[in-house]
């Protein structure tokens, strides 16, 4: 009732006109014939405004304060007409809103000319459809006001109907399409044609006379400059717009967004059951969705099977340049060396082609090809057996409630389903055959099940049936040919189906009509849907950035029961709900479904400026019963928010808002400090928790100032010790590679099951803060299908030896000793990425054990060649006998030098030069602001993570710490398992002044089991590096004394955890 209410309020003030008449002079007319026109039109009944603009903006004041909404400047107008916005989300009952509000503003103003403008047939006829339910409903209401509804369908064909819309006494509703009011030329509309049997008028001059008020639903399809022309002239009092997407903003009266909806049960409930492929056969699965032109170079957004951190497989949408490889991208090995070669749009979005480099045979996909999908067949009956599954359930427990269960397929092509038949009872195309023979299989399991026979029809030719576009016949030709359906434009054969589907709407609830499973082509449009509409099944993929949103919008609608022929909403959650069968994951679902709601303005993760209006107001340090705080404070609150760094400008709440923090304050003014609690709890209940975003993107330009008392001499110290260059080697035991590899392969392939389908169902909780998916629902586990298929092995030794350098013998041994070859024959896609996975690992991981370390020395020459300068430190390597044996065995006896000049990572005057010039600008969630900037070389630390910060605090507190500096992303120690940077280096100084050279990588933990395996590699990595640096004995060059002063770098490396001290203990 709110949005009937805030409608009415719209005309507070408004007096109550009834019967007032008036006669048609038209424009340009003859004096003469005056008299004549008036005589024809006599009796026309129009509506009568008196409230001026003022008036009518205060009204919208009042309403959107009233409703929480951003007050308008001020009233927008077209061509001197107020357009009102009113917004709620699909299936909430728009129609019935209009409807009802048509009365309420006869009832109170006496305002009786509506004109109801619709964008589409589908959408008209569940007008007149809605009306027809409601009509005993409305009577019970309003026959005792004196307020009835007569309604007039305006299609062209009937103009005469015009004349007793424009003069019947009571409330007239004329509702028509857009296309019946907006032809190219103006004279083709026979709206606009004079008429012999309307007094020589045409129906335009009536509808004009009556100054109705225009009512528009889903005013966004009705947008192009002909339409809004078409509309203008109808001589509108106001102008209505119902949508749940209004494509802008104009007077917002009301708003019931999508979460609004749920959180009031006034929709169904959502749960997505994932329909998928749960392992990978041996050829890599690649579909092209689109192509992403929203800035340069393009993007193909391809969907892979990727590589999760546990090691499963999951599809995901990916967006790839050209050039990018595919393994790389999704972390799957299986796709070796495919990149992307090609992108093309130069035919137009839909035309968009990829075109793939380093594939056999087809390697050009089109918009939503794919590769690597062969056994898309048995999933898409798997689909089919879960929807019919689910629709059986749901109609058993339902059948007592008097609900009829409906469910609707999606299909990709009407060719799927019809095949070579021409409707439904002749049809034998892959979709409609499946159908047969997984119903009657379904409808015997559930009765076997309860022990309930005949509880539905055993013929499935009964249950289903399809709408479908219909060409019109050819010559010769008995019927038209049915065609897939378009969403590039309206279109008369589209228009027709979803009109029979429409007129069908009211038998389709009924027990007595058979039918149960509706198959459609599209049809994704507003004004087609159905309440009983239980489960959708979509076999085609869903592209588009809306389709998830219009999918589930053709059975959001609350539920209804039958019951001697009265229609009774059902409200209840554990039975109103959607289920979704999809060829998607869940997870992925609901991340599409929200970036839709959000792409379309659904405040979701976000904080609105309104947001706090509703807080009760304090008067006197007691809450008031009535009052709020309103929606000029509660903007008031959203700027200090912003300003003091809680929320961005888009209202997202920030990393600087941590509520559980101890002392945690929003550091409101003192007028809202006691409503600090009311305002937490909003911006938590709208923060999106998986999501936090900036402060701010950059620190206004201004880059990291540089400290300058850059403490040069001890940076000079601290870089001689730590930037010395190592070189290693490695001899790899095969017999220790090989037992690893076998324990670890047979102990990570125990898990691997034979390619099958996977079959879930998830609730989707949508809420303020976000969509959330996980409450499992039905059986606790995953349902899971058997696939049958063969299919070529590759070659797993060929393939294993290109990705590790192994030996052939050596993988072989390794594979056959493991003794699960097996599971290579049951899932060769995932068990070669497993095995894979665990070779390079185990290489990597012996590699870096058996690594000896050696520091770079070469020539006074080849120092000067090399860095361009000549060394300032002669260097001799301390000799240590195990470690020169190890090297000796592995190079192999070879010539290596142990005097001259140690070669650095990188010179100390060349690091020097890189920190003074970094212009760079940091996120400010990035940047530590040191306190003591004579310790270290930036007033900001750029860290990566908490660790960091809280061991920088340390650093800087600590008085022993006479200098520390995050070492630059281009300090990489050189290892087996790659380039390694190391977080920190600080220089300690004891009592005595002795100093102390420190190389820290911090962590969150000291248990290894607990890191990642690459962490540990590159620890036990560093930890070699450093031990070989610190076997050298450096002699500085100066002359003071005819000698030279001998030093040890004696770089200490270590892992530090936020919990430990930065100085020795």
């Amino acid at each position: 009732m709110r949005a009937i209410d805030s409608t009415v309020a719209l005309f507070e003030g408004q007096m109550k006109h009834t019967g007032t008449s008036r006669n048609i002079i038209p424009t340009g007319a003859a004096a003469e014939e005056n008299t004549l026109f008036a005589a024809r039109a006599a009796g026309v009944v129009y509506n009568q405004l008196d409230l001026d603009r003022e008036a009518l903006f205060n009204n919208l004041i009042k309403v959107q304060e009233s409703n929480y909404l951003e007050h308008s400047a001020e009233l927008i107008v077209e061509d001197g007409v107020p357009h009102y916005d009113i917004e709620m989300e699909t299936g909430t009952g728009k129609t019935y809103v209009y409807l009802r509000s048509i009365l309420e503003l006869a009832k109170n103003y006496g305002f009786t000319k509506f004109v109801i403008v619709v964008p589409s047939v589908a959408i008209r006829e569940g007008v007149k459809a809605s009306i027809n339910s409601m009509r005993s409903h409305f009577e019970n209401l309003y026959l005792q006001h004196g307020v009835s509804l007569r309604e007039t369908f305006y299609r062209g064909d009937t103009p005469e109907e015009v004349y007793s819309f424009a003069t019947g006494i009571g409330v007239e509703v004329l509702i028509t399409t857009i296309s019946a009011l907006n032809t190219t030329k103006k004279d083709d509309r026979i709206i606009y044609r004079e008429r012999d049997s309307l007094n020589g008028l045409a129906p335009i001059d009536y509808i004009r006379a009556t100054r109705p008020v225009v009512i528009l639903d889903e005013p966004q399809r009705m947008k192009s400059d002909n339409s809004t022309i078409a509309i203008s002239e109808l001589n509108p009092l106001a102008v209505l717009r119902y949508s749940a997407t209004h494509d802008k903003v104009r007077n917002l009266v009301y708003r019931l967004d999508p979460v609004d909806a749920m959180q009031q049960n006034l929709v169904k409930k959502i749960s997505v059951a994932e329909v998928l492929i749960d392992g990978m056969t041996t050829t890599p699965y690649i579909r092209f969705i689109s192509v992403d032109r929203t800035k340069r170079p393009l993007k193909a957004i391809l969907e892979l099977a990727t590589i999760t951190k546990q090691g499963g497989i999951d599809r995901k949408k990916i967006a790839l340049k050209q050039g990018e490889s595919l393994a790389h991208k999704a972390n799957n090995d299986a796709y070796g060396d495919i990149a992307v070669n090609h992108i093309s749009v130069e035919y137009g979005e839909e035309n968009a082609f990829v075109e793939l480099s380093a594939i056999e045979g087809k390697n050009l996909l089109r918009r939503d090809e794919s590769l690597g999908d062969e056994n898309m067949d048995q999933v898409h009956r798997a689909m089919i057996r879960e929807t019919i599954r689910q629709h059986l359930k749901k109609e058993y427990i339902l059948q007592k409630e008097g609900v009829k269960v409906l469910s609707l397929f999606f299909i990709y092509s009407v060719h799927s389903y019809l095949g070579d038949g021409t409707n439904n009872l002749d049809a034998n195309g892959n979709f409609a055959r499946w159908f047969d023979e997984i119903y009657v299989e379904e409808v015997e399991r559930l009765e076997q099940r309860t022990g309930i026979s005949n509880f539905c029809s055993h013929d499935p030719l009964t249950a289903r049936s399809a709408y479908f576009a219909q060409l019109k016949a050819k010559r010769g030709q008995t019927q038209g040919e049915y065609v897939d359906s378009t969403d590039k434009k309206e279109r008369k054969e589209d228009d027709d189906a979803y009109k029979l589907i429409m007129q069908d709407k009211e038998r389709l609830l009924s027990h007595e009509e058979p039918v149960r499973f509706i198959f459609s082509h599209s049809a994704l449009r507003e004004g087609w849907d159905n309440p009983n509409i239980f489960q959708i099944c979509v076999l085609r993929t869903m592209n588009t950035v809306t389709e998830r949103r219009q999918t589930i919008g053709r059975g959001l609608r609350l539920p209804v029961s039958v019951n001697n022929g009265t229609l009774t909403r059902i409200s209840d959650p554990n039975l109103a709900r959607l289920t979704v069968i999809a060829n998607e994951s869940y997870r992925d679902f609901a991340d599409s479904l929200q970036r839709e709601y959000r792409e379309a303005g659904v405040s979701i993760g976000r904080v609105r400026r309104t947001d706090f209006a509703g807080i009760a107001a304090r008067q006197n340090g007691e809450v008031s019963p009535t009052d709020t705080l309103g929606v000029a404070q509660s903007g008031e609150i959203f700027d200090v928010l912003v300003k003091n760094g809680m929320l961005t400008q888009d209202g997202e709440p920030t990393r600087s808002f941590t509520p559980n923090q101890v002392d945690f304050s929003l550091r409101l003014p003192e007028e809202y400090a006691p409503y600090e609690d009311k305002i937490i709890q909003i911006l938590v209940d709208n923060q999106n928790t998986t999501k936090f975003v900036e402060n701010e993107k950059n620190r206004n330009g201004e880059p990291r100032k540089f400290n300058p008392d850059f403490p040069r001499q001890l940076f000079s110290e601290l870089w001689e010790r730590i930037a010395v260059d190592t070189g290693y080697r490695v001899l790899l035991d095969s017999n220790t590679l090989s037992n690893k590899a076998v324990e670890l392969i047979c102990e990570a392939t125990e898990h691997i099951r034979p390619v099958q389908i996977r079959i879930e169902e998830s609730a989707l909780d949508v809420h303020r803060s976000g969509i959330k998916t996980g409450t499992n629902l039905g059986d606790a586990s995953a349902r899971l299908e058997k696939i049958d298929y063969s299919y070529p092995l590759p070659d797993i030794v060929a393939e294993l030896q290109k990705a590790t350098d192994l030996s052939r013998k050596t993988i072989v041994d390794i594979l056959k000793n493991s003794e699960t070859l097996d599971k290579f024959i049951a899932n060769p896609g995932e068990y070669m990425v497993t095995v894979r996975r665990i070779l390079q690992s185990v290489v990597e991981d012996v590699a870096v054990s058996n690594a000896v370390f050696r520091p770079r020395i070469v020539d006074d020459e080849t120092y000067m060649e090399k860095t361009g300068t000549a060394p300032r430190y002669r260097a001799e390597l301390e000799p240590d006998e195990e470690q020169d044996n190890l090297w000796h065995d592995v190079t192999g006896g070879g010539d290596y030098l142990t005097e001259g000049a140690a070669m650095p990572l990188m010179l100390a005057s060349e690091a020097l030069a890189q920190l003074q010039n970094d212009r760079n600008d940091y996120p400010l969630d990035k940047l530590y602001k040191v306190a003591q900037p004579e310790k270290t070389d930036y007033d900001y630390l750029v860290l990566d993570s908490d660790v960091e910060r809280q061991f920088a605090q340390k650093l800087e507190s600590n008085s022993a710490v006479k200098f520390f500096m995050k070492l630059p992303p281009n300090f990489k120690i050189d290892t087996p398992r790659g380039k390694y940077n190391p977080d920190w280096a600080y220089v300690f100084e004891g009592e005595d002044g002795k100093k102390t050279f420190y190389v820290v990588e911090t962590k969150s933990t000291h248990n290894e089991a607990e890191r990642r395996v690459s962490e540990n590699q590159k620890i036990k990595a560093g930890k070699k590096h450093y031990e070989a640096v610190n076997r050298l004995i450096l002699s500085a060059k100066y002359s003071s004394n005819g000698s030279s002063l001998k030093i040890l770098p004696k770089v200490f490396y270590d892992v530090k955890t936020h919990k430990d001290s930065p100085i020795p203990m």
